[in-house]
């Protein structure tokens, strides 16, 4: 098989990631760097100075700057948009690769891609959410302003070409081209690792059914409060259980303070804990029984979902989007509506009180991820997409015989 050269560009890398689309990225970098393909990883300049092997891996280059929307103004933008494009020409002319792959772009800027697009050379993106929203504004005013950026000097413009694409759910490559003009647009799931321990321990789970966990970011749009009011209002129904509830994710500092504040309102301080990401992933499913996934937002896959499928838990989420996507049978897990918090209550209830019904779901999700989202099967999909991808380009490229 063809071996690539491959520049991969994305806005930030693990350790540092927002959620499951960073994950995803390294989960791909390191496939195919297993694969035997040539891999350089451009990204954000956060944890630029760390002396730390995890963030000094020698294919991860952490050099392009952010946009800071905190504090926005016109000459940070256009700093750091121009900053970005030269170092990627930089990269891609020293480089040379057969491939430019571009995944999160947010926070640095439509550069990346516009020094992409100007290079020639084959592109594919991986889209794991709505980050070109963010720069591509509709409209023709809009569209003659990127026109006029790429004829004035130390200005970055010109038209977006949003293609050829990866998308991670079948829903979300559909919005993608109705809504951001994707082009190309395949769909390939993300995928996860099977806990090869588990085997025989699916068929007599750990009991009794006691513990909670929500995973992910932890703010509004993610659902975490209506978690904390449906925990509420299970402990009200079973007053004598002994259950508890861990919420495990990045937080903003001052969102962690409400969060304080409403645990305490509910008296949860007992039940409910806040931690802090960690790597070790696989120690907190051990720990625990039931994911809670009621995301608010039109979450465009859910990679904790098949994680905790993946490791025996039962999953209670959101009944539309990715996650209904994923679970699109009962036996694989209960959907709700997110905005209801009894009814995410009456869920997390059923489990507990129905055994067989608990052991139907871990067992039917553990077996619907090995068939359907394990992880060397869906990056062997992936590198078959970028073989084609640069196999196409250079057809295109070809004279007309």
């Amino acid at each position: 098989m063809t071996k690539l050269n491959i520049l991969i560009i994305t806005n930030f890398y693990p350790p540092y990631h927002i959620g499951g689309y960073e994950l995803a990225c390294r989960d791909t970098v390191e496939y195919l760097l297993n694969k035997g393909h040539q891999i350089k990883v451009l990204t954000g300049n956060r944890g630029e100075n760390t002396h730390n092997s995890e963030h000094n891996k020698s294919y991860v280059h952490r050099e392009l700057g952010y946009i800071d929307y905190d504090n926005p103004t016109y000459r940070q933008q256009r700093q750091v948009e121009t900053a970005n494009y030269q170092i990627c020409q930089q990269y891609i002319n020293q480089l040379s690769p057969d491939l430019i792959y571009l995944w999160n772009q947010q926070y640095i800027s439509l550069a990346p891609s516009l020094a992409s697009q100007h290079s020639g050379i084959a592109k594919l993106y991986e889209v794991g959410d709505f980050w070109p929203a963010a720069y591509i504004r509709p409209g023709f005013i809009n569209a003659l302003k990127r026109k006029l950026k790429s004829w004035l000097p130390g200005l970055i413009g010109g038209q977006f070409d949003f293609g050829p694409c990866i998308a991670c759910s079948h829903w979300f490559g559909k919005a993608i081209q109705e809504q951001l003009d994707a082009r190309d647009v395949q769909v390939i799931h993300n995928g996860t690792k099977l806990n090869s321990e588990l085997g025989a321990e699916l068929i007599s789970p750990k009991k009794p059914l006691t513990s909670f966990l929500f995973c992910g970011r932890l703010c509004q749009i993610k659902g975490i409060e209506q978690c904390l009011q449906a925990f509420f209002l299970l402990l009200a129904k079973m007053p004598n259980r002994h259950l508890s509830l861990t919420c495990i994710g990045p937080i903003d500092p001052e969102y962690k303070q409400f969060m304080i504040q409403e645990i305490h309102r509910l008296h949860l301080n007992k039940q409910v804990q806040i931690l802090a990401p960690t790597d070790d992933m696989h120690s907190v499913y051990q720990q625990h029984h039931v994911l809670l996934m009621p995301t608010l937002m039109p979450e465009p896959f859910g990679l904790v979902i098949i994680e905790a499928m993946a490791n025996g838990l039962a999953v209670i989420a959101s009944d539309r989007y990715g996650p209904a996507e994923i679970i699109n049978q009962q036996k694989l897990g209960i959907l709700i509506n997110p905005y209801d918090p009894q009814a995410i209550a009456n869920a997390m209830a059923q489990l507990i009180e129905d055994p067989a019904r608990y052991d139907e779901i871990t067992q039917a999700g553990y077996h619907h991820v090995d068939a359907h989202f394990r992880l060397e099967s869906v990056k062997a999909r992936v590198e078959q997409a970028l073989l084609h991808t640069v196999k196409e380009h250079a057809l295109c490229l070809a004279p007309n015989k």
